[in-house]
């Protein structure tokens, strides 16, 4: 039986979306859920939240150069190790989850392990394609090497890893790790939060063309390239907006950019806000965008967005690549050429000026969504756990058979 489970992460919860489900969803058959994760300020040392128990950890995420962010995994994973390794000494629990990133957070329940505990880490992304893509390193680079070989020792030391797309798996495959130590989970949006939106909303609404970006605001998210496609439109399509809900990195660039192209009527920064207010703004938008560069990350990320916005019936305009074309085909998705601002204005204008063939590839989308619901996931995922602790031979297996826009 699976009655209770300690994970760790390097993230504020409850706001980290996967997380969140996740726990939530082991909640939900009775199983106890303990996580140890950062902590932001103004939130409290011990909170529950949907039945989850969040133990937080006195340190804080904060911009910087790689440097940094060694240091503050470090800190950490530290911290995490000891107040795991507490917490495994007042209960025994049945299993301890690891969500990524760092990979090596799975190492904090070594004393959880040696009381019995099954261990899984949770590749909410690939380690070394995200500093390729975030760092500029070189694909054969030392630095990806070890990164490969960090990541690689840390899924051995699990008794099973979990990942979000095909293209994930399948590169964690091509690097040697063993087919059947690695499933997939889908990142389908929490059904509580995003509600299922019955009929579309006839658009342009008022002759009004508005767009909405949620999410972490880094270089290759491609913000930019949205921020410039408007511009390229506004003469054409007066009315055009773009709604931008989060933070990161780049979102002073962004600011700047919206600056210079004299667009400030048009672009709103809401800030980062809290998962349960994103639905909110979705509502309002006629397409949601997701405008990412093109590089070795998101050539194979399934942006969980795109299933958000479907899930409330919203066309999506996506960057054009292998890893969300592995699910949703030729056309369930309104593409534009990765990382190409004219494509991507070209794309808006010709959804603007046909909105017939805009819902036809909306309703494909959403029923490839639908292949894919959340309520589905979570029972798929408490499976492949309860499975794992029962020590059953066979485990169930997600998210790997694409509709492939049939």
């Amino acid at each position: 039986m699976l009655n209770s489970v300690c994970m760790v992460v390097h993230s504020y919860c409850p706001d980290d979306p996967r997380v969140r489900r996740e726990a939530e969803a082991l909640v939900a058959i009775g199983t106890r859920v303990d996580v140890i994760c950062l902590r932001n300020e103004g939130e409290s040392a011990r909170e529950k939240v949907g039945g989850v128990n969040y133990i937080r950890l006195p340190v804080q995420r904060k911009r910087g150069g790689l440097i940094r962010y060694l240091f503050e995994y470090g800190a950490f994973s530290l911290l995490a190790f000891f107040r795991a390794s507490q917490l495994a000494l007042q209960r025994k629990y049945d299993l301890f989850q690891a969500h990524n990133m760092p990979d090596t957070l799975v190492f904090c329940g070594l004393l959880h392990r040696l009381r019995g505990a099954k261990i899984v880490l949770d590749l909410h992304d690939l380690v070394p394609e995200v500093y390729i893509a975030k760092y500029d390193i070189d694909l054969d680079s030392k630095v990806v090497r070890f990164l490969s070989g960090v990541e690689a020792f840390s899924i051995a030391a699990a008794d099973l890893a979990i990942t979000t797309s095909i293209a994930f798996r399948n590169t964690l495959i091509e690097r040697g790790i063993p087919p059947e130590k690695v499933r997939i989970i889908l990142n389908a949006p929490d059904e509580a939060i995003f509600p299922e939106v019955k009929r579309a909303t006839p658009f342009p609404a008022n002759g009004r063309l508005r767009l909405i970006f949620h999410g972490t605001v880094v270089q290759r998210s491609g913000l930019d390239l949205a921020i410039r496609a408007i511009s390229k439109l506004k003469e054409e399509i007066p009315e055009i907006t773009l709604d931008v809900i989060g933070g990161g990195d780049a979102i002073e660039d962004c600011k700047k950019l919206v600056a210079q192209l004299s667009l400030g009527d048009a672009v709103t920064f809401h800030g980062q806000r809290p998962i349960v207010e994103v639905p909110d703004h979705v509502k309002r938008a006629d397409f949601g965008i997701i405008p990412n560069h093109r590089n070795v990350f998101t050539e194979k990320n399934l942006p969980t967005r795109i299933f958000e916005y479907l899930r409330m019936r919203k066309p999506v305009i996506t960057s054009r690549t292998p890893g969300v074309e592995d699910y949703f085909g030729e056309d369930g998705l309104l593409y534009f050429k990765a990382g190409n601002t004219d494509d991507l204005a070209e794309v808006i204008r010709a959804a603007y000026n046909d909105p017939e063939r805009v819902r036809k590839t909306m309703r494909k989308g959403f029923d490839i969504y639908g292949q894919f619901r959340w309520s589905e996931e979570r029972k798929r995922y408490s499976s492949l756990f309860q499975d794992l602790v029962d020590g059953n031979g066979t485990l169930p297996n997600s998210g790997t058979a694409p509709a492939k826009g049939s």
